[in-house]
């Protein structure tokens, strides 16, 4: 036979013999195995049955013959050589798998038979399962496929060669390799490649450290194997004598005790081995040949790696050669004995608790129990016969009488016994112990045959294969070749690395990614919920409530949130709280108790529409916010005298000139319009300042036009509207509604702005928004009126060039002209305005400021209108008239006024101050109108209208498209539509019509039709001229001839012949009704009359006209006081007035200061302005005082007239506490000062009395101030910072000393050295040297020494492997014993060591009825007997029986002390004397006896067993226990049943019936004691027991 190995997998009743490569198998039933071998035996009987496994070269000198016979007994020789090193290592059972079978420490198995999972028994009893992972299936490009080999028993590996590959052809297949192995294969070609199996410990499982029994600890045995495993081991004591080392393995039972013994590589080996253990063995074997030892890697499918790797999986067995060959203790004592100090025995003894003994003499202590060796007894229910042998424990199952059934019956265990019976087989079990019926069949894929059950058993035969059809794969799969099975099959599988889909990053931590279709290849991932994992609630405080932020169907995540509420914007608002709604302004919102928030329109101030004092409407004008209105009319600024007086838009009045130019009024935006003035001086040398021009900038046309003190206008006049009266000019801006009023003749002028300028104005003329405290506006702020120099600054802000000089008011120079003016201007002002009281101060001034330099009037000469003091008489005349004094002051020869230019209206003094206008005629009858104006005013109800006092239905109501005014009824042309007609309506509108164009005349015969056309006409213009008219008429020349525009509506462009023949043509506009558009007549309101006008014209049209006089009920009430006149209904023509309440306007009353008590209420219920009076309301009343502080006493200070009692609180002298001392203290430098100022005490009350001031001072002119001289590393100190004269001392000054060395290098440390009492430094000092450390074994030492004189070693591998002290050199291979092949590496790591690993060879078990026995010079020894067999029948040591046919012979199986093994001896016994005296005498077959004897001899009764000293917990008994047995015979046979037909067995056994409980004292090593119960048998009877079968 070659190298390899023998496996024995067997079924019932077979046998065979076969050559493997692989590790040991297991089967049951009979086997015969027979091999020669020189090494490598192993030989095991595990739970499945039993196993042979060899590996070694078989044409050696060593030969092994193993016979398995059907009874399981084994029978091995061998010749060998035998030192061993032995080491017992225990596997505890600690799991039970899903099978419910138990598992070692550190076993693994397949789960379930899945090869995808493997399970490993791990400490604390856990069973761990790891999935293993395989590789992805791989896409081939064209040309190429992917062909699948098995790399394991889970996984395959995938290889892409050509189309054209057969892998059959190949010379190397892919092994199967272990689950922690990887399988890498080495291409050769495009398509073969060569494979090993390489470790991979990342696959390992982790076992953990179970615990050990004691006296064992927990390491690695194999810790040179892919997956070391930590055993408990326990050393033994050992005489070993050797040259080299032999190996042997025992394992007995199901992995329960592992002996390992060391070898020795080859060669001449004189081995003298003597073991102590559970039984002496000795051996002696000489070995005077040399063994090569090798390993042929050719046949064994794996590389040269992985043979590096499993030749030094047991590496650590070469360490314990030295160690117990036996399994008593190095110590020198026995097992279980506890160590007694000074117990020495000799070196080939051991102690046992009292003396000194040999090995195979030592006591078995179990379960606190001592026997002696040889002892026999039961455990596990009677199931299982013990024996102690040299201090171990032996035990085996019970021999039983039925081990095997005929055919047609199985074995079967009753419920309580220990042996089985034969019973009918009702089926068959298969290799898998899978229970078959008869006739059923099934495929053994282990063999792949095909078997069925018969009434003989399992028959089998070789399975046949069927041709395989290769199925077409779909998306996302890949063809796989399965090869595991007997027959090859091609399958369709989840190729997993062609799917798209990715898990995805769930976006919470409580969620976790699965798979959506499991059943599916390509994953279908989404995020589900873990509901453990949600976040718990948290707890909020006071004020705060609990709410959730994120709310779904797994979890719902809570904060704490203020108690409030959270406004549109995300701002958070107390409770209370109100604010402006963010998105409407007009709402105002608030939050509410209930966290709800609550919004309302703001609430406005009640307001009433009134008519303005020019009689306009009022304009609505909002706030900033645009919710509340008010109702503002136009602002008007005025000045006059060369702008040396203003008065701006909301009333402020002040007086500056300056030659120089100001901006009056503008947009604060400069975006709309700008007014500005210019100024000079005037004839004379006074310094007087005149008007020169005025600017105005229309921004939104970007026209500028100037006006001229002369009354010329200069510039753009298209953005205006411009209208001149006498010595007034009116200029509007076009769209703005802004206007400007000048009148040369007093050189004032007067700037009106709309209402929609309301806060928008800026300039000399302030901010129009009816609040005067901001008329100083600077742009950008405003400055407060009441500062002398606010004026001056406000007024320089405003030049148009900074450079300007202004001055002030006040007359820059008094000369002889400046005072001859100012005494005939005030003599003026006396004679004209006597009767009024307004101060002349002002106007008296500007007149001389104007009039300097002029020629004084005499007495009685006329003054012209030109003389410049007319202008500031004008001005206080208009003053005057304000504070109601209005006369006719001017005459012909004080100022005349000029001729009123406007047709119809006569010059007033005293005219109203609001003009009848287009505008206000409607109201002005509501309006209060003063008359104190002076001007050319219109009478009879007429207004201005284009220079003429004309009646109110001629006022413009409609506006075209060129802005130009319309009256109600007027029609005209629309400017960009010669064809659209536009009438003005009574209401205001413009409704448009379209021109109806006449059609073309027809001619007479002889005449043909002309057309003539005109872009500005909208009608074609046609004649009738002669057919020859084109010839007849080409050599006339017309004149040339200016056709006529025609712009009244309804007039046509008319063309007739005229000239030489007829020839030319003059043009006419003549009247055509034709053309007329047809405007429907609206219906008149009250008021208003239907009147034709344009009755002159060529479409006369009626309108409605406005005649106010015919209003019904035109009535304007008066209006008490509080009340102002409001128009509550005004329509084209007629307006309805009522007087409304405005609180404004109600004079002044106040509200009352009450006092404690007392409220303020309203007199007048109903009344528009309120009357208030104080009412006393006790309920109001403050609470009175009623104690008073320390200090003070109650005093009532309220008078009988009072609403409520009051009282206070004042100083009562009488409390004042005693004078008080000055405390001053002793020490040096203090004394005591007195003053003769009268001060009160601090904390005194006012009315307390007032004493001499008293201090305490520090005098320094007392103290002496020497100082201490310090040395050079100290410093002065001051003692007593609190005391008046300062004390000092000298102090160490840390600063000022030197630190020395801060760090020092490794082979010295920092020392202090004390310099002074102050300061130490630092220095380096050498460390102790210690003695270097050994290198480690391999390793070369260099030593040097560093500047302190101790040895620095350095360690340096040698280029050789060492192992327990010898060298080896990279690359040679040998034996370390008979089991253990170690090989040195070709290379060094990187570290540069060369590397051992060895590999050892594992052994299996005996089957029960055997012992292992080691056999010199083979690595796994022999199984032997550990029964005695007699007759066909099994006896365990010590059991007693006779022989058949032989009652007088009594046989014993029985072990040799000193080689182990098991024999039977036979006695028989001597018959004793019968007493002369017995007249019963009896006989048992063998001898005879006395029948009282045997009677009494024989009953079951306790008897002593032994008398020893008993150990518990290592701690022994003061005195020897005495220990009974039940022991006598009982009655037993067999009486015939007629209910059954047969003899039924009745037995009964010697058993213990009554026991009592005892306590002995121990004594421990430590001198401590305890006690020990323990049970003694007091009372035996027979009682009745199951009989074995027959």
């Amino acid at each position: 036979m070659g190298m390899g190995g023998i496996n024995l997998n067997l079924g019932n009743k077979a046998a065979a013999k076969s050559i493997a490569t692989g590790g040991p198998h297991y089967g049951s039933g009979d086997a015969i195995a027979d091999a020669n071998a020189n090494n490598g035996f192993q030989f095991g009987m595990g739970p499945m049955g039993l196993g042979v496994n060899m590996d070694g070269d078989h044409s050696g000198d060593h030969g092994v013959d193993v016979a398995i016979s059907v009874d399981n007994n084994v029978q091995a020789e061998a010749d060998v050589s035998l030192d061993n090193d032995i080491s017992i290592e225990i596997g505890q059972s600690v799991c039970v798998d899903e099978t419910g079978r138990e598992r070692s420490f550190g076993e693994t198995w397949y789960c379930n038979g899945d090869p995808c999972i493997v399970s490993a028994c791990t400490e604390s009893n856990e069973i761990k399962n790891q999935k293993q992972e395989c590789d992805p299936y791989p896409s081939a490009p064209i040309g190429y496929k992917v062909i699948s080999e098995k790399a394991d028993d889970c996984c395959y590996i995938h290889r892409v060669v050509k189309s054209d590959c057969d892998p059959e052809q190949c010379e190397h297949s892919a092994p199967v390799c272990e689950y922690f192995e990887d399988l890498n294969h080495v291409s050769k070609d495009s398509c073969c490649a060569s494979y090993e199996c390489l470790c991979n410990p990342t696959k390992c499982p982790s076992f953990g450290d179970a615990q050990c029994p004691p006296k064992y600890k927990r390491m690695v045995v194999d810790d040179h194997s892919c997956c070391p495993v930590k055993k408990c081991v326990r050393g033994g004591g050992a005489l070993a004598h050797a040259n080299s080392f032999s190996g042997a393995s025992i394992l007995l039972g199901d992995s329960m005790f592992k002996f390992e013994f060391g070898s020795g590589p080859h060669g001449h080996m004189n081995t003298d081995v003597n073991i102590k253990s559970d039984q002496d063995v000795s051996a002696d074997a000489g070995v005077d040949s040399a063994v090569d030892i090798g390993i042929d890697t050719s046949k064994s499918g794996r590389g040269s790696d992985y043979i590096s790797l499993a030749t030094g999986k047991y590496m650590l067995l070469a360490s314990n050669a030295a160690k117990a060959t036996a399994v008593v203790g190095s110590e020198g004592i026995c097992p279980g004995v506890t160590i007694i100090p000074d117990s020495q025995c000799p070196a080939d003894k051991y102690f046992d608790g009292y003396t000194c003994v040999f090995a195979q003499d030592c006591p078995c202590i179990r379960d606190g129990v001592r026997r002696s060796t040889g002892s026999v007894w039961r455990e596990n229910a009677g199931c299982e016969n013990c024996i102690c042998i040299g201090g171990e424990v032996k035990c085996t199952a019970e021999i039983c009488e039925v081990n095997e059934c005929p055919t047609g019956e199985s074995l079967s265990y009753p419920v309580g016994s220990c042996c089985p019976v034969c019973e009918p087989a009702r089926d068959c079990i298969d290799s898998n112990s899978v229970g078959r019926e008869f006739g059923e069949t099934w495929v053994c894929e282990d063999t792949c045959e095909e078997c069925t059950c018969t009434s003989q058993g399992s028959q089998c035969q070789e399975m046949e294969c069927a041709a395989q059809e290769v199925p077409s794969c779909g998306d996302n799969e890949m063809l796989v070749q399965k090869a595991d099975t007997c027959c090859s099959s091609y399958e369709c599988v989840c190729d997993k690395s062609s799917c798209a889909s990715e898990p995805p990053t769930c976006e919470h931590e409580y969620e976790e990614v699965v798979a959506t279709n499991p059943d599916e290849c390509c994953p279908t991932y989404e995020c589900v919920c873990k509901k453990e994992k949600c976040p718990l609630p948290v707890t909020c405080g006071a004020g705060e409530k609990l709410v959730s932020t994120e709310c779904s169907e797994c979890c719902t995540v809570y904060t704490c949130q203020k108690l409030g509420c959270t406004d549109e914007s995300g701002t958070f608002h107390n409770i209370g709280d109100s604010w402006e709604h963010a998105t409407d302004s007009c709402l105002i919102c608030e939050c509410k108790s209930d966290q709800n928030q609550i919004c309302s329109a703001k609430q406005c101030a009640a307001r009433t529409t009134h008519t303005c004092q020019d009689g306009k409407e009022p304009t609505a004008v909002f706030d900033v916010n645009g919710c509340c209105a008010s109702y503002v009319c136009d602002f008007t600024c005025t000045g006059y005298s060369a702008s040396a007086r203003i008065s701006t838009f909301d009333g402020t009045g002040f007086s500056r000139s300056c030659p120089c130019t100001h901006v009056l009024a503008r947009d604060i935006f400069g975006l709309d319009f700008e007014i500005s003035v210019n100024r000079k001086y005037c004839s004379g040398n006074a310094g007087s300042i005149c008007t020169d021009s005025f600017n105005l900038n229309n921004k939104l046309s970007s026209s500028v036009l100037t006006l001229g003190s002369n009354m010329e206008l200069y510039g753009n006049r298209n953005a205006f509207d411009i209208s001149r009266v006498s010595s007034k000019v009116s200029i509007a801006f076009k769209k703005l509604g802004v206007v400007f009023e000048y009148d040369n003749s007093a050189d004032v002028w007067e700037i009106t702005v709309p209402a929609k300028f309301s806060g928008k104005t800026e300039g000399l003329c302030g901010m129009a928004d009816a609040d005067s405290a901001n008329d100083l506006w600077m742009g950008g702020y405003c400055l407060a009126i009441s500062k002398s120099d606010s004026v001056e600054t406000f007024f320089n802000h405003w030049l148009v060039n900074p450079r300007d000089e202004c001055f002030t008011d006040t007359l820059v120079g008094v000369d002889d002209s400046l005072v001859e003016s100012r005494d005939f201007c005030n003599k003026i002002f006396r004679q004209t305005f006597s009767s009024c009281d307004v101060d002349t101060s002002e106007y008296l001034d500007t007149c001389a400021r104007v009039t300097a330099g002029c020629d004084v009037p005499a007495d009685g000469e006329t003054i012209a209108l030109s003389w410049p003091g007319c202008s500031a008489l004008a001005a206080y005349a208009t003053e005057c008239s304000k504070s109601g004094t209005c006369q006719q002051w001017r005459s012909a020869r004080l100022c005349a006024y000029s001729t009123c230019e406007v047709e119809g209206a006569a010059y007033s003094a005293c005219g109203p101050d609001v003009a009848r206008t287009c505008e206000n005629f409607k109201t002005y009858n509501g309006v209060s109108v003063a008359f104190n104006s002076e001007g050319c005013f219109c009478g009879d109800d007429k207004v201005v209208v284009d220079g003429k006092c004309v009646d109110a239905s001629e006022c413009p109501v409609c506006l075209d498209e060129s802005y130009i005014g319309r009256k109600v009824g007027e029609q005209w042309r629309v400017e960009a539509d010669p064809c659209l007609v536009a009438t003005c309506q009574p209401d205001g509108h413009v409704v448009q019509g379209q021109v109806c164009c006449p059609e073309a005349p027809e001619c007479e015969e002889g005449e043909q039709l002309v057309t003539v056309t005109d872009e500005e006409e909208c009608c074609a213009i046609y004649k009738c001229v002669p057919d020859d008219h084109e010839t007849r008429c080409s050599s006339v020349t017309c004149p040339e001839v200016v056709r006529p525009v025609c712009l009244e509506v309804g007039e046509t462009l008319v063309a007739t012949a005229s000239g030489s023949g007829g020839c030319c043509m003059t043009y006419t506009c003549e009247c055509n009704t034709a053309t007329c558009v047809d405007v429907s007549h609206t219906t008149c309101e009250e008021g208003e009359e239907l009147v034709i006008v344009n009755s002159d014209g060529c479409c006369p049209t009626a309108t409605c006209v406005c005649k106010p006089d015919s209003c019904p009920a035109y009535y304007v009430p008066l209006c008490s006081a509080g009340y102002v006149l409001s128009a509550v209904e005004s329509g084209r023509c007629c307006v309805v007035y009522e007087c409304v309440c405005d609180r404004s306007t109600c004079a002044d009353s106040g509200i009352p200061t009450c006092s404690g008590g007392e409220i303020a209420e309203v007199t007048n219920a109903g009344s528009c302005c309120p009357i208030y009076e104080c009412r006393c309301v006790p309920d109001r009343c403050a609470p009175v005082v009623q104690d008073c502080g320390s200090g003070y006493k109650r005093v009532k200070t309220s008078s009988a007239n009072d609403c409520c009692e009051v009282y206070e609180c004042l100083c009562d002298p009488v409390q004042c506490p005693a004078v008080s001392t000055t405390y001053c203290p002793t020490t040096p430098g203090f004394r005591l000062l007195k003053t003769e100022e009268k001060v009160r005490a601090p904390g005194q009350l006012e009315c307390c009395p007032t004493q001499a001031e008293e201090s305490c001072i520090c005098d320094i002119s007392s103290c002496s101030l020497a100082m201490p001289k310090c040395a050079s590393y100290q410093r002065v100190h001051r003692t007593n910072p609190d005391g008046c004269c300062p004390e000092y001392e000298c102090e160490c000054d840390y600063a000022s000393c030197e630190t020395g060395e801060m760090s020092c290098p490794s082979n010295k440390h920092l020392a202090e050295n004390v310099v002074n009492e102050c300061c130490t430094t630092s220095m380096c000092v050498c460390n102790e040297c210690k003695e270097p450390q050994p290198c480690k074994e391999g390793y070369k030492a260099t030593d040097s020494k560093d500047e302190c004189g101790c040895v620095d070693r350095v360690c340096e591998p040698e280029p050789m492997c060492y192992l327990d002290s010898v060298a080896h050199a990279p690359g040679s291979v040998w034996m370390e014993d008979v089991c253990n092949e170690c090989s040195c590496s070709d290379i060094p790591n990187s570290l540069g060591e060369y590397e051992s690993t060895c590999t050892i060879t594992k052994c299996g078990t005996c089957s029960s009825g055997y012992t292992y026995v080691p056999v010199a010079g083979q690595c796994c020894g022999d199984c032997v007997p550990n029964v005695c067999h007699h007759s066909s029948k099994q006896y365990a040591v010590g059991q007693t029986w006779s022989p058949d046919g032989d009652s007088c012979k009594t046989c014993e199986c029985m072990t040799d002390p000193h080689t182990n093994e098991v024999y039977t001896e036979c006695f028989a016994p001597s018959c004793p004397e019968i007493d002369p005296s017995c007249t019963d005498i009896v006989s048992d077959g063998c001898c005879q006896k006395c029948a009282t004897e045997t009677k009494s001899s024989n009953g079951c009764a306790p008897t002593v067993d032994f008398s020893e000293h008993i150990e518990f917990e290592g701690c022994k008994s003061t005195e020897p226990i005495e220990m009974t047995m039940c022991h006598g015979s009982c009655t037993s046979g067999s009486i015939f049943s007629s209910e059954t037909g047969s003899f039924q067995k009745q037995c009964t056994c010697c058993t213990a019936i009554e026991t009592v409980t005892k306590t002995a004292n121990l004594t421990c090593p430590d001198g401590s004691t305890k006690k020990h119960t323990y049970k003694v048998a007091t009372q035996c009877a027979c009682q009745s027991s199951q009989c074995a079968a027959p």
